[in-house]
């Protein structure tokens, strides 16, 4: 009984200790950003006699059964699911062991497409920790607010870009931005400045109109046509011009204005085809 008494306080000086080794080096994560807005449920030529959807092609190579692409990434970093359109939306959680069968498909429910946003959302998303980069799956359709790239690669993020679809984009209009003055005074021109997007309707004439929200005045109204740029060569390329439109109120108040553009044949949405300002008077 002394000799394992001894042991114990023995043991008890030597303050033995158990060391265990643990890697605590943070995960480096991956952003997939998946394009789920309304020009990825079209349908491109056939390829093998086969007529899928862009979306349907992108659910394809995440979500296979061999999830050979999914798998590889998910291996090597943490990585998080984003559908976007005119901004991010939740991550998807993917499991450890991967199963097609518990991942959801994605869904083309987005209206419009704000690539810039999205980008610029996933990189906030992961700000001072390890990244990997941002991989982007997109046709390519922006259509919501304005794409500067400079604003994009000021981020210091690596952006992966994997296209799907046609390489030549939908036909679509939209009214980009909208110059105006908020505070304005009666019976005193005012000038409002339209930045229009077009693509696929080179040629084509439309008529932009300004209109008071409340009553539906007719305030101006100015004809477009949709010129060709003189650096582009294909007939379907994308230009942007601004268009002029006077307001010269005539009461004071506050007052809300909507300038539109009419819906053209074979257009992708017209969800972008208007926008809204208010004005005090």
């Amino acid at each position: 009984m002394r000799i394992c008494a001894a042991s114990i306080l023995l043991c008890c000086l030597l303050a033995p200790v158990i060391i265990e080794k643990k890697d605590i080096t943070p995960p480096t994560h991956l952003s997939i950003l998946v394009d789920t807005s309304q020009s990825m449920q079209l349908v491109d030529a056939p390829t093998n006699d086969t007529s899928t959807s862009r979306l349907s092609q992108v659910n394809q190579l995440l979500f296979n059964e061999q999830g050979q692409f999914l798998q590889a990434l998910h291996d090597r970093f943490e990585v998080h699911l984003y559908p976007f359109d005119t901004g991010l939306h939740q991550s998807t959680v993917l499991p450890q062991d991967l199963d097609s069968e518990t991942l959801p498909q994605f869904e083309p429910n987005g209206t419009l497409t704000d690539i810039g946003t999205a980008i610029r959302e996933a990189a906030a998303a992961w700000k001072g920790q390890n990244t990997a980069g941002i991989v982007l799956i997109t046709d390519g359709g922006h259509n919501s607010g304005q794409f500067p790239l400079e604003d994009v690669t000021a981020l210091d993020v690596p952006v992966y870009a994997i296209g799907v679809g046609s390489v030549e984009p939908p036909k679509d209009i939209q009214i980009q931005h909208i110059d105006y003055t908020p505070i304005a005074y009666t019976n005193h021109e005012s000038i409002i400045r339209v930045t229009v997007v077009q693509t696929g309707y080179t040629g084509k004439t439309t008529r932009l109109s300004l209109r008071e929200m409340q009553r539906k005045t007719l305030v101006d109204t100015a004809t477009l046509t949709f010129n060709q740029s003189p650096n582009a060569t294909p007939a379907n390329a994308t230009t942007t011009q601004v268009v002029e439109l006077k307001l010269t109120p005539q009461v004071e108040g506050n007052f809300q204005y909507t300038v539109e553009l009419p819906v053209l044949d074979g257009e992708l949405t017209e969800a972008n085809n208007q926008k809204t300002f208010s004005v005090k008077l």
